[in-house]
């Protein structure tokens, strides 16, 4: 948009949506592999994996990471302002991007059974055995070593970026060009909807005194509907300096420094 002859207000709006929705409904059935049916009434509805503790062995039926659902959206949004005043040429813009995250990958939905060699040792779980015993042997046998059902669930984070900025670009003369800006940003920590997550925090009390030294920074924290990121740094203060000059219409020659004024 230019409201004058010499301004410019250019405003932009991104929107990034990524899904992935999975589902695999060929799985065989308990009942249909041997297995009781009873096992279905603690929430089992298809054949659990079968894995060797040892890797030379293949596993029989493997399930790991098979419901995998992701999806992501990145949203952005800026503005800048420009105007042209004489040799000088000034800009104020702002910008934010928003990230959410949400994905979901049970290592096995519908759990697992682990056969190792100990079980047919001469001496079973004797860590004397060796290399005795066979894993294959253990699964004609129906002696496991162990399993279970992981429940691993959905996760669903959130993250932002924000900036502020002013910069002005001066010709003093034809020939040189110099820049002076600006920037101000700061970034907001991964919250996690669910309170699921876990961060440090290095300035906090961990309850530990020693001698000689006191107590002791540095804890970890988990999120809590009143706690559910890690602290924000605002700090984050950038001025900028550069210049370019004309040397001759083929040769331009640049130069520029910038300082990030933050935490360590």
């Amino acid at each position: 948009y230019t409201p004058t002859p010499n301004t410019v207000w250019i405003s932009t709006l991104g929107l990034d949506r990524v899904a992935e929705p999975t589902s695999n409904n060929n799985y065989p059935s308990l009942t249909s592999v041997g297995f009781p049916s009873i096992l279905e009434q603690g929430g089992v509805d298809r054949m659990p994996g079968i894995i060797m503790e040892n890797s030379a062995f293949t596993p029989l039926y493997s399930q790991c990471c098979v419901d995998t659902k992701f999806a992501h959206t990145l949203l952005n949004y800026s503005s800048a302002f420009t105007w042209t005043v004489g040799q000088q040429t000034l800009q104020f813009g702002f910008g934010q991007w928003q990230f959410w995250n949400n994905f979901f990958q049970p290592s096995y939905p519908t759990g697992y059974f682990a056969f190792s060699r100990f079980q047919t040792s001469e001496t079973p779980y004797s860590t004397n055995g060796g290399t005795q015993g066979n894993d294959s042997a253990d699964v004609l046998l129906g002696w496991g070593d162990y399993g279970g059902i992981q429940i691993l669930p959905e996760v669903g984070d959130k993250s932002k970026e924000t900036d502020f900025y002013v910069q002005d670009d001066w010709r003093p003369t034809s020939k040189l060009t110099l820049n002076f800006g600006l920037r101000y940003q700061w970034f907001t920590p991964y919250k996690e909807r669910h309170n699921l997550s876990q961060f440090s925090d290095f300035n906090g009390n961990s309850g530990i005194s020693v001698p000689g030294f006191g107590t002791l920074k540095g804890t970890t924290i988990f999120a809590s509907s009143s706690m559910r990121r890690s602290p924000i740094d605002w700090g984050g203060v950038e001025p900028r300096l550069g210049f370019a000059y004309l040397v001759n219409p083929k040769l331009v020659i640049r130069g520029g420094a910038g300082i990030y004024a933050g935490y360590p």
